[in-house]
């Protein structure tokens, strides 16, 4: 009958090898989660794992996505972040359990019974972190005893501070697309610009305009706030078909371009600073992402000609001064080129120039 198995001795040295690199492990992987999900700002740090993750997740499920129809596309995209978020969960608990385990492997004398392999100290890890508690291993020495009260209280303290970062990335998200499903009414989908001028136009509401752009402001400077934060939300698709806040900004700031740069009769206080804001959003993005630099063409003759006739049609009165135009592609140019940056590395629309939607289902089209 073969008798109990004996354990490897090591070195005390190797033994406190593995605790000190388990313990280093711990605090890298608390770090991650402490930057990740409590700190509310952007933060640069390249060596955290749920960067890494981030980066090379996004590079394959974007190369998978991009091999789909749009249809297809926009469906598999709307699932990648929730499946994210879960998968980084599951990969912050993976090594906290395997560096708990490294831990308690150096420690493996102080356990009762003891460890025999790297195998049963990742197992009474992962029992301490997920608080399973079957009883078959137990700490007798001091320091085991502290490693697995500290095991499971990181296991508790993951999932409690996960599930209300869910809570709160599904607010923002909601948040972001409350605004945006007001906005659809008022500038189409795919949002433009140009027909958001024209509905608020045809329906006598141009005194309402500055409120539209002091709430956008408002909108705006959430959603900077909240997807430097907290990146995840750059991968959440709209709830809507056609619809994106990539759009809506576009959409936003187009309006206020040509209210600045080639419409006189409408005061455009608002709308300046709403382009500060809009720009101060589109350029932090860029720099935090490293997006590309995309080429976005001017408005081309025709184009500009076919705004100046909708917006006069509108009620508008357009400066005819192709200085007026130039400066309104030039600014354009200055928001644009970043939103285009966004829309390519996450699939998602961008405004249109040239909209056809212009007033509310049901409402007459001459303003009465």
């Amino acid at each position: 009958m073969a008798g109990p198995r004996r354990i490897a001795r090591q070195p005390p040295v190797v033994n406190w090898l593995l605790v000190i690199a388990g313990a280093v492990g711990v605090v890298w992987i608390l770090n991650d989660i402490f930057k990740a999900v409590l700190v509310p700002r952007a933060i640069d740090d390249e060596r955290r794992i749920s960067v890494w993750f981030a980066r090379v997740s996004w590079h394959v499920w974007s190369r998978a996505a991009a091999r789909l129809e749009p249809d297809r596309r926009e469906e598999f995209l709307g699932l990648v972040a929730p499946f994210a978020f879960v998968m980084l969960v599951a990969i912050w608990l993976s090594f906290l359990v395997l560096f708990y385990g490294l831990i308690l492997f150096g420690l493996r004398d102080q356990v009762s019974p003891h460890l025999h392999s790297l195998g049963d100290a990742i197992y009474f890890a992962g029992a301490s972190v997920l608080t399973v508690g079957y009883g078959d291993f137990v700490g007798q020495g001091a320091l085991a005893r502290i490693v697995t009260l500290l095991a499971a209280a990181s296991g508790i303290g993951t999932a409690s501070v996960t599930i209300a970062f869910l809570f709160l990335v599904i607010g923002s998200f909601q948040q972001r697309e409350r605004f945006i499903v007001v906005l659809d009414a008022r500038a189409g989908a795919p949002a433009s610009g140009l027909a958001l001028l024209e509905t608020y136009a045809q329906l006598g509401m141009l005194a309402e305009l500055p409120d539209l752009f002091r709430n956008s402001q408002s909108w705006i400077a959430d959603v900077l706030n909240s997807h430097l934060a907290y990146p995840i939300l750059m991968a959440f698709r709209s709830s809507h078909r056609d619809e994106s806040w990539v759009a809506a900004l576009g959409a936003l700031l187009d309006a206020a371009a040509l209210l600045v740069t080639v419409v006189e009769n409408v005061p455009a206080g608002e709308a300046r600073l709403l382009l500060d804001v809009g720009m101060h959003l589109t350029h932090d993005l860029a720099s935090y992402y490293i997006l590309p630099d995309v080429e976005m063409p001017p408005a081309d003759p025709a184009t500009c000609a076919a705004l100046r006739e909708r917006l006069t049609k509108a009620g508008y009165r357009v400066r005819d001064d192709p200085d007026a135009w130039s400066e309104f592609n030039a600014l354009r140019a200055s928001y644009g080129k970043p939103l285009e940056g966004i829309s390519k590395r996450w699939f998602v629309s961008t405004a249109m120039l040239l909209g056809t939607r212009t007033a509310l289902p049901g409402h007459a089209r001459d303003g009465a």
